[in-house]
């Protein structure tokens, strides 16, 4: 199923392009020219959407065209404009591009190691389990604009936390012999409000 929202796009004074989505909170992106910048308008779109669908946020009603380019602000401002919609399947779109598994691979104490191959536990799914709920916390507390450079998560607050997060659950459902999803549950909160406030 398709979703299409108004988006616009214009040039900056330094020559880069970027487009903006008013109806998802101005999300945007930039990119060198305008073959990028729409290239990259489709992915921007279903990431945010595919992102408020993930975490149970309610999905904004698109406008249209007509009611941004009633607003005259863009023009005023900018040389080049052109407002026009961007459609993309997000369900598609995500199962080509978010869902597909990469191999990454982090340090943990041997113990730790041992001891949960002994009870069974997933690495994996700890593992993903960490990093969607850090990337929750810290997104929510980057006002959900994920799209724009300089306002989205920047990877190494993540990267610095990551493997923390999931050794340190591997480790309590070790240690206290809980399941593995309420040894996560436990050990998480304290790392995002860590992470959140970088």
């Amino acid at each position: 199923m398709l979703s299409t929202y108004p988006a616009v796009f214009f040039k900056k004074k330094s020559g880069a392009y970027s487009v903006e989505f008013p109806d998802l909170n101005y999300i945007s992106i930039d990119g060198k020219d305008l073959k990028e910048v729409s290239e990259k308008a489709v992915d921007c779109l279903a990431r945010h959407l595919y992102m408020l669908k993930m975490s149970g946020e309610n999905i904004p009603y698109p406008t249209t065209v007509d009611r941004i380019e009633s607003e005259n602000k863009y023009r005023d401002e900018y040389d080049f404009v052109n407002i026009q919609y961007v459609s993309v399947d997000v369900e598609a779109y995500a199962e080509a591009n978010f869902n597909k598994k990469v191999r990454k691979s982090v340090s943990i104490p041997a113990w730790v190691d041992e001891e949960a191959k002994d009870l069974g536990i997933n690495f994996s799914e700890v593992l993903d389990l960490a990093l969607k709920s850090v990337i929750k916390g810290v997104a929510q507390s980057k006002d959900n604009s994920l799209c724009n450079d300089e306002k989205k998560i920047a990877a190494s607050t993540i990267a610095e936390g990551v493997a923390n997060v999931a050794g340190a659950a591997v480790a309590a459902a070790v240690a206290s012999k809980i399941p593995i999803l309420g040894a996560v549950a436990c050990v998480l909160p304290s790392m995002i409000i860590k992470n959140s406030k970088k």
